[in-house]
């Protein structure tokens, strides 16, 4: 969210505590806000994106939704590659078990957003993770 423009701060407080955030969070990132600041948040209930995005806008607020993707079919992205577990896994630096325990599903809690927000950016981009894990891991050969 960005730009202090706007012009009701307290329907804009009453409309991020509709979204799950508390009264006195959404005061302080609307002080933020006024100050010119841009704000990240993570809001706990967004039933309807587009709606927040057109009230946020209404009231003189720029928001853009970003996340993480809910889920992944871990298993695609490695076959896509025609790696092997153990070649995935050390390639992009997973714990081997780890990996199985994904595809096999026996982790019963769901990825957390930045693990698969890495597992998405390695099934788009895969050499420019490979490249900046090479350059980190070889950067004192050189």
């Amino acid at each position: 969210m960005g730009e202090a423009g706007f012009q009701q701060p307290v329907q804009v407080a009453k409309l991020l505590a509709r979204q799950g955030l508390t009264l006195r969070r959404a005061h302080r990132l609307l002080n933020r806000l006024v100050a010119g600041e841009e704000v990240s948040m993570r809001l706990p209930s967004v039933a309807d994106r587009k709606g927040l995005l057109k009230d946020c806008k209404g009231l003189g607020v720029f928001a853009e939704i970003h996340e993480a993707p809910e889920s992944l079919m871990i298993e695609k992205i490695r076959e896509k590659l025609a790696l092997s577990q153990d070649a995935f896994a050390s390639r992009f630096c997973l714990n081997p078990r780890t990996l199985e325990n994904w595809e096999q599903g026996r982790n019963r809690k769901p990825l957390d957003p930045m693990t698969l927000t890495y597992l998405a950016i390695i099934e788009r981009y895969p050499e420019i993770v490979d490249e900046i894990l090479r350059t980190d891991s070889t950067r004192d050969l050189e």
